[in-house]
């Protein structure tokens, strides 16, 4: 889709790079190697007891990271090829909750941010700073959003009919008379 000039880009997908790419490499390198060291071992009729978990576990440290590059391709194909759902209106409804649940087995708690707002008829919420593909407002300075202000989004949903799962792809804000590119600063970081 083409960008309009009267919206301001929050946030694209598609400017962002992959996530994990530095976990992917050292991953199948640290895989490489294991199997590098079962080969040797066997060879020479060493005990393999070790380098196989070894070799196991990078294995599948090597298929999640994998996913996670997948996951982001497959999103950034959706926006490009007009998969993604497409809703502009007014925001509403927006809130911030910030949670703490206690976790027993570290003995602290674990703290998240919560977003959620209302685009038109249709609800977003997500965690702010998770790390999945999609908008999560994880910039140095997450993005401030004023009541009633119109908004574009392009999202897909992984499961029909939850709010909580419609990943937002693109973000786009109507430029009020007189803004500028400050809007953009944190495009980058996002």
């Amino acid at each position: 889709m083409k960008p309009d000039t009267a919206y301001d880009t929050l946030y694209d997908l598609a400017l962002q790079g992959p996530p994990n790419t530095g976990w992917l490499a050292a991953s199948a390198l640290a895989l490489a190697v294991a199997l590098a060291v079962l080969w040797r071992r066997r060879h020479r009729g060493e005990s393999l007891g070790a380098p196989r978990y070894f070799a196991a576990g990078f294995a599948l440290m090597l298929f999640v990271t994998c996913l996670s590059v997948w996951d982001h391709h497959w999103l950034n194909l959706a926006l490009r090829e007009g998969r993604a759902v497409v809703i502009e209106g007014t925001l509403q409804s927006y809130g911030v909750q910030h949670r703490a649940r206690y976790n027993s087995s570290s003995k602290r708690y674990d703290r998240s941010i919560a977003e959620s707002f209302y685009v038109g008829e249709v609800a977003f919420g997500f965690i702010r700073d998770a790390s999945v593909a999609g908008y999560t407002n994880s910039g140095d300075e997450p993005l401030a959003f004023v009541q009633g202000e119109t908004l574009r989004v392009h999202y897909v949903e992984d499961t029909p009919g939850d709010f909580a799962s419609r990943r937002i792809l693109r973000l786009e804000r109507l430029r009020s008379p007189g803004s500028t590119a400050a809007s953009l600063a944190g495009l980058a970081g996002r």
